[in-house]
């Protein structure tokens, strides 16, 4: 959480938890990682574990388009919702990366 107590919501986020105990999601959050880091792209992660972060976690929740807004990892661009693990994914295998996040 920044210090005036809002959620941070420039530049590109990725909202994750390292307390999911959800082997898949921790598995699709080094891979978010791995392709964000490839593509050089600057990012922020949030962890969502961590009681700094609640203000954040509201926002991913309020404003998340995934049908299951409690899916993890999420990335955001500008405070925008942009996708999950599978949506990276496909955007990197397809080139789309950079273009599906807004960046260039």
């Amino acid at each position: 959480m920044s210090g005036n107590g809002k959620a941070p919501t420039e530049g590109l986020i990725l909202y994750w938890s390292s307390v999911s105990g959800n082997v898949a999601s921790e598995k699709n959050t080094d891979r978010v990682r791995f392709l964000l880091s490839a593509a050089k792209l600057p990012f922020k992660e949030l962890d969502l574990s961590l009681e700094e972060n609640t203000a954040s976690k509201v926002y991913m929740h309020e404003h998340s388009k995934c049908e299951n807004k409690q899916t993890l990892p999420q990335v955001f661009k500008d405070g925008e919702y942009k996708g999950t693990a599978a949506d990276i994914d496909e955007w990197n295998e397809f080139g789309e990366l950079k273009m599906n996040l807004g960046v260039q």
